[in-house]
């Protein structure tokens, strides 16, 4: 029994919290002052010394915790990093379907097998009937549409029992030839000043696309924003613009820079609420106290800019 309480009592003096109280004791520091020199709640210290990891929503969080702490108190992150995950286990995710709940395909029953088949079988040939029925039809048409009409051929008539009625059938045709032909030029005409219209509205419309283009082109180049993300501690980051582009998804560490080019609206997601400084167009940009939910931050920065 005395043996189990000096193994547990190592065992918790060598955690990630214990390191770290340890050592801001030696310093003769409070947590006031860490809590003032780092920018972080003193709330989310007290935590990481109590090894309390599931306090914070993701191990992002804690893992920019512990690494900005140890760094201050003049010890190696990511050896305390490496403590964190033995500590811990892992920092993935968990597993949100369990196994054991996923119901085993032997205990569903067979007896309905055959009929199932039928069922099946059944739908394939009502299915297949009526694709093909239309194509009988088709076929239908087009063979009684090929069936051509006879001619009748009438043979022993002579020349002379058609005399009487050639002066008038040409005489008829010459009329009719005219006509169609006074009828085809003004049609001819008519299509002639329809195309010239039609050519005419056309390049109009070619005009009008051009002009809308180059003027949406500029518009776009005018409200075009630079942006500039300063890392003051680790931070995962996502930007969009307002086409629901996403530009960037990153988590930066302390003291990288990142700039973009957007179209506003620009929409922000903060997993460090205090984690960066965000410029628009070089004027820092202050983050309204109501985007904030938890150590989470999520807004829209527009066409202003608030100094």
């Amino acid at each position: 029994m005395a043996k189990n309480d000096i193994s547990s009592k190592s065992s918790s003096s060598n955690t990630i919290g214990s390191i770290l109280k340890k050592a801001r004791i030696k310093r003769e520091t409070s947590l006031e002052d860490i809590s003032t020199s780092l920018n972080i709640e003193i709330e989310n210290l007290r935590q990481i010394e109590e090894d309390n990891f599931e306090y914070f929503s993701a191990p992002v969080f804690s893992k920019g915790y512990i690494r900005s702490y140890a760094l201050e108190l003049g010890l190696e992150p990511e050896l305390l990093l490496e403590k964190y995950l033995e500590q811990v286990g892992s920092d993935k995710p968990p597993n949100l379907i369990s196994a054991n709940r996923i119901p085993s395909l032997l205990t569903y029953p067979r007896i309905n097998l055959n009929y199932a088949i039928i069922t099946t079988a059944t739908l394939l040939f009502i299915l297949l009937v009526v694709y093909t029925l239309p194509f009988n039809q088709d076929d239908h048409i087009q063979s009684v549409s090929s069936i051509s009409t006879p001619t009748v051929e009438i043979e022993g008539l002579s020349s002379n029992e058609f005399s009487y009625n050639d002066g008038l059938q040409l005489e008829t045709l010459d009329s009719t030839n005219e006509s169609n032909q006074d009828i085809a030029q003004g049609v001819e005409q008519e299509l002639t000043s329809l195309v010239a219209e039609d050519n005419n509205t056309s390049a109009l419309v070619g005009e009008l696309e051009i002009l809308e283009s180059s003027i949406s082109t500029q518009e776009s180049n005018n409200s075009i924003v630079d942006i500039e993300i300063l890392y003051l501690e680790d931070c995962w980051v996502e930007v969009y613009d307002g086409n629901n582009r996403r530009l960037l998804y990153y988590l930066g560490r302390e003291g990288e820079e990142i700039r973009l080019e957007a179209i506003p609206p620009v929409s922000f997601l903060l997993g460090n609420y205090e984690g960066v400084k965000v410029l628009i167009d070089k004027i820092t940009y202050f983050i309204p106290g109501d985007a904030r939910r938890g150590d989470i931050a999520q807004f829209s920065v527009l066409n202003e800019v608030k100094e």
